[in-house]
């Protein structure tokens, strides 16, 4: 899911192993593209509580409020893990083959940049991460630099999760300095 690094400033190997994943299209798949999303939801599901708990600590929300944004956290993944049907873009992949016009077919954007917003940070990293994952783009994330415990959680949930090199975390102020400029 997601290849986390806790330096100022992302690598040449880390933008090259973004770029063959952009380049060699393993994120046009449905089926990869569901395996991330259900990945992200598992480690989400697996480390509740403590996301809960930091939420609380680090933005002295009620413990009610923790919950709607865990909710509404793990409602985007599934709204765009639904949005997402393998079996019809593989009919669809296969159109030409078959000597049907392919006038719809769509090819992600490629690569995207998400800047996490300090404000309900988990949501502010999921909604975008799954929207860019769903449509089959790499993403490079930067989550800033921070005292909250909620940014080093997230970090490490994101590493926990990294068996692709489709998105790729960067840990700095300037955005300049996350694609090694």
């Amino acid at each position: 899911m997601a290849n986390v690094q806790r330096r100022a400033s992302m690598s040449t190997y880390q933008i090259k192993r973004l770029e063959a994943a952009m380049v060699d299209g393993r994120t046009h798949n449905h089926f990869f593209r569901q395996a991330q999303l259900e990945r992200l939801c598992k480690c989400i599901l697996a480390k509740e509580t403590l996301l809960r708990d930091a939420m609380i600590s680090d933005s002295e929300y009620t413990p009610h409020e923790a919950i709607a944004v865990l909710h509404a956290s793990l409602q985007a993944v599934k709204q765009c893990y639904a949005s997402l049907q393998p079996k019809q873009a593989l009919e669809d992949e296969y159109r030409v083959a078959r000597g049907v016009d392919a006038i719809d077919n769509e090819v992600p954007v490629g690569m995207v940049y998400i800047e996490a917003d300090t404000h309900t940070l988990l949501y502010s990293i999921c909604s975008p991460l799954c929207a860019a994952i769903a449509a089959g783009s790499c993403v490079v994330l930067l989550v800033s630099p921070t005292l909250i415990v909620l940014s080093a959680i997230l970090l490490t949930l994101l590493a926990a999760g990294k068996q692709s090199p489709q998105a790729s975390c960067a840990h700095s102020a300037n955005p300049n300095r996350c694609f090694g400029c």
